[in-house]
């Protein structure tokens, strides 16, 4: 699975800018998610997925991966609530396996 932000100008890699530009950042942001999928297709065996935010961009990313499953990130915002929503671990579970 891969979690991801569409790459827009001013939403992603802004610790980058400067010496980047916003308009940049988001261009990197985008080859390396070119490089994520890429890399998502390579394992066999695996239905490949993206787990995407913000809602809306659902055409970006099946344009990017249409072989992937895509599914919106609507509500969690921190990056472990996101993925325990989306693979169904309850906070126990979570915890026992970051420990």
């Amino acid at each position: 699975m891969i979690m991801a932000k569409a790459p827009q100008p001013g939403a992603v890699k802004t610790r980058l800018c400067p010496p980047l530009d916003a308009h940049h950042a988001a261009r990197l942001c985008e080859c390396f998610l070119r490089d994520k999928i890429e890399a998502g297709r390579s394992i066999d065996g695996t239905q490949p997925a993206i787990a995407y935010t913000p809602s809306g961009a659902e055409r970006l990313f099946r344009e990017l991966a249409p072989d992937f499953s895509c599914s919106c990130n609507k509500e969690t915002t921190s990056a472990a609530g996101w993925l325990m929503r989306l693979t169904g671990c309850s906070m126990r579970a979570t915890q026992e396996l970051w420990l």
